[in-house]
């Protein structure tokens, strides 16, 4: 069988639903930057963990340094636990998935710009590609969640 048969199988209506399509296309890379982006995650986590072990047992930061970075750990903790709850809803091409990468990419801006603005207040840096990043990746991914036909005929489980 070739790839246009199983392409065109795969769009057959099944009685009342249809079948979803299998991620593919540009769907790639979202699967791809899910899981990237767990991983990353959890080495974030856990080196923010010891930084913060290391500074609180040596005051080697300011006490609202310190602050900021569990607050970031807790965020980052609560984060992870939604991405990995969107991943499996990706996976398993559940008919909430668009709605829940645009959440995903809307509180990940929201995250970069909170503690972009917080290092901002406490040290006068700033973490621009960090946050450009996050509003790049939303700009580009929100509409294709939004308004894709292959979004549409992928994710269409109960």
């Amino acid at each position: 069988m070739n790839e246009a048969q199983s392409k065109s199988e795969e769009l057959v209506a099944n009685g009342d639903s249809e079948i979803p399509l299998r991620i593919g296309g540009w769907l790639v890379l979202p699967a791809f930057g899910l899981i990237a982006s767990i991983v990353f995650t959890v080495y974030g986590i856990g080196a923010l963990g010891v930084l913060v072990d290391l500074a609180t047992n040596d005051d080697l930061l300011p006490p609202s340094w310190i602050v900021m970075f569990q607050t970031q750990m807790v965020f980052s903790v609560l984060f992870l636990v939604f991405m990995l709850y969107v991943t499996i809803c990706f996976y398993r091409k559940q008919r909430t998935t668009p709605e829940l990468m645009v959440c995903l990419l809307i509180a990940n801006m929201a995250l970069e710009a909170v503690f972009s603005g917080w290092l901002t207040f406490l040290d006068g840096g700033f973490n621009m590609y960090g946050l450009m990043g996050s509003f790049l990746t939303a700009g580009v991914w929100i509409p294709y969640f939004l308004f894709s036909k292959r979004v549409k005929k992928t994710f269409v489980r109960g």
